[in-house]
């Protein structure tokens, strides 16, 4: 492959997985210190059989009730949140593998429930880690070491911790609109240098729209059924009860539409199992991404997701959950070459609502796994409610 080549799709799978990685609040979670999944273990899961799965749930004996969004001022919700992604590079050179891995503590505020079913919600972010290995180039970030050099690639989450903006939820559970994202912007960029900072301000203004926070929800609140009736939100369900969620697009930095069917699979008197299957489609024909170098052609060749999600029925909020995600890519370089790439992410969010009583302000203590196996324990001090400065 030709030096230019080379920088145009070292610059793309950069763009790629950097995005992605900062925007998605996806997430059956293993245990609290179980090892992070290991991507090269994952089978490619397929999409529900509606036959067999019907079938199953027959033998059941249905368990019915309601389920909706249960929130009150004040309360409040640490999380935790990771985000694995895998990116497969076929070429005339051969094949190469890229990895990320994200790794996030933030809790969830509630500032306001109005009577007709909306919510402003606060995100408030306490740590980050970053890791990446592109081409064998490795780079790693962590807001526990605030006084080592930050990598050009780990710039996008430097700004994280400490940090936050709100949001307001309608009644259908999605986010109808952002508050206070010029400030956590500006918060973000505070020390970052000054000739990254038009490129890492286009990053996180992407993680504003549907590749932003918006997934976040969509794929944990955004999973429940609601009504239209903000005095009734909730919806009557049973085990095997199927719905679709409102098709979800994203226009950067490729046009894409995710279809997902929701099917709850167990409902009990504390918690609901809601399993997910969905198709990502791109437009028929290569979109253009024009550079100094050239132009590029990329085709969404299509792909697919598939997740698990427990829920607390008390809150509606999810305990722990998973997605897979996997999707298809092909470019055609600027000299003619042709490039092929399969992306794999797999994002875990797990939640410690025993935590939510607003009189406590501590975070109980976590501890994640780095990708080595050892073991960090660190102890968290949630926000106290007071705004970002």
């Amino acid at each position: 492959m030709s030096l230019a080549a080379l920088r145009w799709t070292t610059l793309f799978t950069i763009l790629f997985m950097s995005l992605s990685g900062c925007g998605y609040f996806r997430g059956a979670a293993s245990d609290e210190d179980s090892d992070l999944t290991d991507l090269d273990d994952i089978e490619k899961a397929q999409p529900l059989d509606r036959e067999t799965t019907a079938a199953a749930v027959q033998e059941l004996v249905p368990q019915e009730g309601v389920l909706e969004l249960k929130l009150k001022v004040d309360d409040r919700f640490p999380l935790s949140k990771t985000v694995e992604q895998r990116l497969t590079q076929t070429d005339s050179n051969g094949i190469n593998v890229s990895t990320s891995q994200t790794e996030m503590m933030l809790s969830l505020v509630v500032d306001e429930v109005l009577p007709d079913g909306r919510k402003r919600m606060t995100v408030h972010y306490h740590r980050v880690n970053y890791m990446q290995d592109i081409r064998g180039r490795k780079v790693s970030y962590s807001s526990d070491r605030p006084g080592e050099p930050i990598p050009p690639e780990a710039l996008l989450y430097a700004g994280l911790a400490n940090n936050g903006f709100s949001f307001w939820v309608g009644p259908n559970n999605k986010v109808m609109e952002v508050v206070g994202f010029n400030d956590f912007l500006r918060r973000c960029l505070r020390s970052v240098p000054s000739h990254h900072v038009a490129a890492v301000q286009q990053q996180l203004e992407a993680t504003k729209g549907e590749d932003g926070i918006a997934n976040f929800i969509d794929d944990s609140i955004g999973l429940l059924p609601y009504s239209n009736d903000p005095e009734h939100p909730g919806v009557a369900v049973k085990e095997g009860t199927r719905w679709e969620l409102e098709p979800r697009r994203t226009e950067a930095p490729i046009p894409m539409l995710v279809t997902t069917e929701c099917m709850l699979k167990e409902l009990t008197a504390s918690s609901a199992e809601i399993l997910l299957t969905g198709r990502i489609n791109g437009p028929p024909e290569p979109v253009l991404m024009r550079g100094a170098g050239g132009n590029m052609k990329v085709l969404v060749r299509g792909g697919y997701c598939t997740g698990t999600c427990r829920v607390d029925r008390k809150t509606g909020l999810p305990t722990q959950s998973q997605l897979h995600r996997e999707l298809e890519l092909a470019m055609e370089l600027p000299d003619g070459q042709t490039v092929r790439q399969n992306k794999v992410t797999v994002s875990t969010i797990k939640s410690f609502l025993s935590q939510s009583d607003p009189g406590d302000s501590r975070v109980q203590q976590t501890s994640f796994r780095n990708a080595a196996g050892s073991e960090n324990h660190r102890h968290v001090q949630q926000a106290t409610g007071s705004r970002p400065n």
